[in-house]
């Protein structure tokens, strides 16, 4: 009888561990070399957004940005030709 108080404490600390130990996070510096990839790539993009320097060469020309609705809805009308175009000649 003894034995199975035990074991109806003892589970639950062993169930207990065993999450506690998945939830953990590793210390391998090589994998988490500057924080979380995904927070570092939103970082670079909103820096992007605002003006900020560009880490990839985009090879166009720079474009005015829009004031009106009207010149959104034209930009927005020639971005969606140009991907209607790629996805059609790429098929």
């Amino acid at each position: 009888m003894k034995t199975f108080v035990r074991l109806r404490w003892l589970a639950p600390l062993l169930a207990l561990a065993l999450v506690a130990a998945a939830c953990g996070s590793t210390k391998n510096d090589s994998t988490n070399a500057g924080g979380n990839i995904l927070d570092k790539n939103a970082s670079d993009a909103a820096q992007q957004a605002v003006g900020g320097s560009s880490t990839t060469s985009g090879g166009g020309a720079a474009v005015a940005t829009p004031k009106t609705m009207e010149e959104w809805e034209a930009l927005w009308t020639k971005q969606r030709a140009a991907i209607v175009k790629q996805i059609t000649n790429n098929g």
